[in-house]
């Protein structure tokens, strides 16, 4: 906002329509004066976020998504009702199926607590044999707004209240967050202190042993609150 030589807490009221309202368009950010927002989108602004293009459901309700960012690459991002202990049902015909565009909300919810399944990178450059991502090689790291923004999409999707529902995120989607550490620490941040969702709620692992830039004391400094994560060690 400094750049259209606006006050800092007009960054705040961008960022509470983007992350808690869940906005998507300029023109709906209704916190922010018409003229404002005509000069963001003349200086050539525009805001946005991942989208699900593609959903397929399993038999015990886990989803798996495909995400597309604004250069129209994909990641999956994955929701696990009831939490991450596996599916069920494989025998049961189909373990994949086309997913309906909503969930029950409200009182109709299905689900008491959920777990989503986070990328950080499109593809991946760790050659893990038994992995189906290790053949696209790595095409590029995520933003932070990209990461974060997957977390928002399924947030909306599934009707979840911040706060109030119990949800957990792991990053262990497509791509090595800690070989795109800056993004993805610049994501958790957004995750924590924009969207709302406790650190404690939060995990993430490696693979492979890798070496970051920093100690583990530095990087617990840098962390916000006590997210699970395990980085000096190989699990």
């Amino acid at each position: 906002m400094a750049e259209v030589g606006e006050p800092a807490w007009r960054g705040g009221q961008l960022a509470e329509a983007m992350y808690r309202q869940w906005v998507t368009s300029l023109d709906d950010i209704t916190t922010l004066p018409r003229t404002l927002r005509r000069r963001l989108r003349d200086a050539g602004s525009e805001i946005g976020r991942p989208k699900i293009v593609q959903a397929f459901r399993s038999s015990d309700g886990t989803e798996r998504y495909l995400v597309r960012g604004l250069d129209d690459q994909t990641v999956e991002t994955v929701w696990m009702p009831e939490g991450d202990d596996g599916e069920t049902g494989e025998n049961d015909g189909p373990e994949w199926e086309d997913a309906p565009p909503g969930v029950p909300t409200g009182p109709g919810k299905t689900w008491r607590r959920a777990t989503i399944c986070v990328s950080s990178q499109v593809g991946c450059a760790v050659n893990c044999q038994f992995c189906l991502t290790a053949k696209m090689g790595l095409q590029r790291n995520l933003t932070a707004g990209e990461i974060a923004g997957q977390v928002v999409a399924v947030l909306e999707r599934n009707k979840v209240q911040v706060g109030q529902d119990r949800v957990n995120l792991v990053f262990m989607g497509m791509g090595e967050p800690f070989l795109n550490y800056d993004n993805f620490m610049a994501a958790v941040r957004l995750l924590v202190e924009e969207i709302g969702i406790s650190p404690r709620r939060m995990t993430a692992d490696k693979t492979i042993p890798i070496t970051v830039n920093s100690t583990s004391a530095t990087m617990k400094a840098r962390m916000p609150g006590n997210t699970a994560m395990k980085s000096d060690r190989t699990r």
